[in-house]
């Protein structure tokens, strides 16, 4: 399960590296598009789609960090002292991880949209240097996201699991 000395400084530190990310990218992507837009259309569509993925991924980690983990912390403290746990505002953990799982799934979608505009992040033969850090940080920026999903995808059910044994 997630703790205060594992997964959080992880989210946290994912959370600033996309915020980094998503201004590299929309005021770098605006500079291309001024320099490239005529030749490479794909350049503010690209721009948009990670917008909309920025926007998901920052209010998607904000309840992990809000929500999720306080959580899923007091039902680890409540297993290890062998307490139960008072049932929480949303039910079950259940109702959070489903909407999450659900915003998994948006946050594949538009990355295979970005995919689908850049032809996998090709770099066409006249881009310049700038356009050529846009792509491999896209790139990058893309396999850290499958990381964390493939993390939330083996905690989240670990949680599920984790608070049928201390919800009273």
């Amino acid at each position: 399960m997630p703790t205060k000395t594992n997964h959080r400084p992880a989210v946290l530190m994912a959370l600033a590296a996309s915020a980094g990310l998503t201004v590299l990218i929309i005021v770098g992507s605006r500079n291309l598009d001024g320099a490239h837009g005529q030749n490479h259309p794909e350049i503010a569509e690209l721009r948009d789609l990670f917008k909309a993925l920025s926007d998901e991924l920052g209010a998607h980690m904000m309840k992990e960090e809000s929500v999720l983990f306080p959580y899923t912390i007091q039902m680890e403290d409540a297993a290890r002292n062998r307490r139960a746990l008072p049932r929480p505002p949303f039910g079950t953990v259940a109702n959070p991880l489903r909407m999450m799982m659900l915003e998994h799934e948006d946050a594949g979608a538009l990355l295979r949209q970005m995919r689908r505009v850049t032809a996998d992040y090709t770099i066409p033969p006249d881009a310049c240097i700038s356009y050529q850090t846009l792509y491999q940080a896209l790139d990058a920026f893309e396999k850290d996201l499958h990381q964390h999903i493939h993390l939330d995808n083996i905690l989240f059910p670990r949680a599920v699991e984790m608070e049928g044994g201390v919800v009273s």
